[in-house]
């Protein structure tokens, strides 16, 4: 039983596994956002982010879908791939440098108070 709750803990993030640390919730009353909105977010990304050469020259093209902790600071940390572009780790590694460069977000909010809070973003590689 122990086995099977950490490997759980590993995909859902157990509360109780996280009491020494700062909580962090997968779900809250007022989700984590980029300063100004969505489309200041995807602005900030087709502006920021550095399509890989080697994938211009491959014609490689798909989503990174990466997950991070937004803190109750706004900071962004523990950034990682969930499933990256097939064939191109380049893709993987470039959708980590943007999202590590990103300013600090508006944290999420439970109960009236800014918390941490786990949050999910694909980011398109593609070109025309």
């Amino acid at each position: 039983m122990l086995i099977f709750c950490a490997l759980l803990s590993i995909t859902c993030y157990s509360q109780e596994a996280l009491t020494a640390q700062e909580e962090i919730y997968t779900v809250v009353e007022e989700m984590p956002s980029f300063p100004k909105g969505q489309k200041a977010m995807m602005k900030f990304i087709q502006k920021k982010i550095k399509f890989p050469k080697s994938a211009i020259e491959k014609k490689i093209m798909g989503k990174c879908f990466l997950n991070f902790v937004v803190g109750a600071d706004g900071s962004l940390t523990d950034i990682k791939v969930i499933q990256g572009v097939k064939n191109c780790p380049e893709c993987d590694d470039a959708a980590i440098k943007v999202i590590s460069i990103m300013p600090k977000w508006i944290p999420g909010r439970q109960k009236g108070n800014a918390v941490a809070v786990y949050f999910n973003l694909p980011i398109n590689f593609q070109y025309k």
